[in-house]
């Protein structure tokens, strides 16, 4: 409800973030889909700071934030997972504040995760919830390719290929643990 509410102040659609989730879970599916749709909504709602603060900010903002019903542990990895949205690595000092409370288990989930929600955004730039359009192939060698509607496959973009070489790169770290 937290999640909900915090996103509808930020101006981040539910639907972008239950279909961010199902898009997800195609590829985690020993990923909680509740838990995936919260961690879509606290990863968009950082989006008018500025890109330079962005990750950091909702880091503090999940894990400082005034809700109930998740522990120590829940709160650190719904705030990894955000953090990773606009981060690809921790920055200095966030080992400590977060040791002992994720397993290295853990902290591949929320890159994993934190990674596809921003090749999510990239794919999905307004956040319509049009993810189901996209579709993540395996192939054969540890990375991923895109199948994607032609148009936006002929735009050659390069942000999606390092996104998706980072996606790739995530999943075989969580496959090792």
């Amino acid at each position: 409800a937290f999640a909900m509410d915090d996103a509808a102040r930020n101006d981040v659609s539910h639907t972008y973030a239950q279909s961010a989730a199902r898009w997800i879970k195609q590829l985690l599916p020993q990923c909680d889909e509740t838990f995936l749709t919260i961690c879509a909504l606290f990863a968009e709602s950082g989006w008018r700071e500025q890109p330079i603060y962005r990750a950091m900010s909702v880091f503090n903002a999940v894990l400082g934030g005034s809700y109930v019903g998740a522990d120590h542990h829940q709160r650190v990895t719904l705030a990894l997972a955000a953090f990773f949205r606009h981060e690809d690595d921790l920055l200095p000092g966030m080992a400590a504040q977060i040791k002992g409370l994720v397993t290295k288990a853990d902290m591949h989930l929320c890159q994993a995760v934190g990674t596809l929600l921003s090749l999510a955004a990239v794919l999905d730039p307004g956040l319509q919830g049009h993810l189901d359009r996209f579709r993540l192939d395996a192939d054969g060698q540890g990375g991923y390719s895109l199948d994607a509607p032609k148009a936006f496959m002929a735009m050659q973009s390069e942000e999606v290929a390092e996104r998706l070489e980072m996606v790739s790169h995530r999943l075989k770290a969580l496959q090792k643990v």
